[in-house]
């Protein structure tokens, strides 16, 4: 075999190489783009169910405190208002149990640990 048919092979081993390492990143890229798509929208999706939550747990600390507020004077006797105020505690109870899952549940989306 003549010495420039060698040289050939091995040149159209190099750009088959080039080729190839090309190809490689051009796709690398192109998953890289399509990931960070879905990864932007998953968080915006998350973002705007956060938010909405936020505002319903929000309305019912208004109103919660709103009933405090008012305990003193729709109740006139002691256990009336003992039994209001337990009523109080167990809403607000509600509120913190949920707001406290959606953080643990941000957190775990995260990868976060839930104390953080």
């Amino acid at each position: 075999m003549p010495d420039w048919a060698g040289e050939g092979a091995a040149a159209a081993a190099a750009g088959g190489l080039t080729l190839a390492l090309t190809l490689a990143g051009v796709l690398s890229r192109i998953l890289y783009t399509e990931l960070r798509g879905r990864i932007e929208r998953a968080e915006q999706s998350l973002r705007r169910q956060v938010e909405a939550a936020e505002e319903a747990l929000r309305l019912r600390v208004e109103r919660a405190e709103g009933r405090i507020d008012e305990v003193h004077l729709r109740f006139a006797r002691r256990d009336d208002i003992a039994r209001e105020l337990e009523g109080i505690r167990q809403a607000f109870a509600e509120v913190f149990a949920e707001l406290r899952r959606a953080n643990e549940g941000i957190a775990a989306l995260r990868g976060e640990s839930p104390s953080s």
